[in-house]
């Protein structure tokens, strides 16, 4: 039991243990069958969905502006600072680059170790996690309602204008349309 609300996704790793993060402040490791592992407590509530690394790192965001990285034992690996609260999920590329918005406007992109690869300005705040194309490209939405396509060498690729914020977090197909949902009630599929 948590001692805050559950606004998290829980994502499992390779032995079925189970990561979710709570209101509570706190990431809750929680074994295949039910009993509590340990606990990584922020400064502020987590609404971030934690991601697990091909290293079996769990990364996620935090309202206290920090992104974390942590071991599978517990133990932290690494935090790295944003300027304002962090409500979206990480998505992790092929090569193990970290991306995650956050509601100072940045989409950020960082290493493995906890070193920023490069940032994009956004104009609005990004509640909206990342989305990863076959190609390596990333896509969100932010706050003022468009959506980018940004390269992996952190350029932009092009950008769509919906009019309305979006928050859902966009999905690519095989093909390369994405699919993402405004809240000015339209649901887009972009080529």
């Amino acid at each position: 039991q948590c001692d805050g609300g559950i606004a998290s996704s829980p994502v499992l790793d390779n032995n079925g243990n189970i990561y979710v993060c709570s209101w509570d402040s706190k990431l809750h490791a929680i074994g295949y069958d039910g009993s509590p592992k340990w606990t990584f407590r922020t400064r502020d509530r987590i609404v971030s969905s934690p991601a697990i690394g091909t290293n079996g790192v769990i990364y996620f965001g935090s309202e206290d502006a920090r992104v974390y990285a942590i071991n599978p034992d517990g133990s932290p690996r690494w935090g790295f600072p944003t300027h304002y609260i962090i409500n979206t999920s990480p998505a992790i590329g092929e090569d193990g680059t970290i991306y995650i918005g956050s509601e100072d406007k940045n989409l950020y992109a960082l290493k493995p170790d906890g070193s920023l690869k490069w940032m994009f300005d956004a104009p609005s705040d990004i509640d909206s996690s990342a989305g990863i194309g076959h190609d390596g490209t990333i896509f969100f939405g932010n706050g003022e309602g468009t959506i980018y396509a940004i390269s992996p060498e952190g350029k932009e690729k092009w950008n769509y204008p919906t009019g309305s914020t979006i928050i859902s977090s966009p999905v690519i197909d095989g093909n390369g349309t994405v699919y993402v949902g405004s809240r000015n009630r339209k649901f887009y599929a972009i080529n």
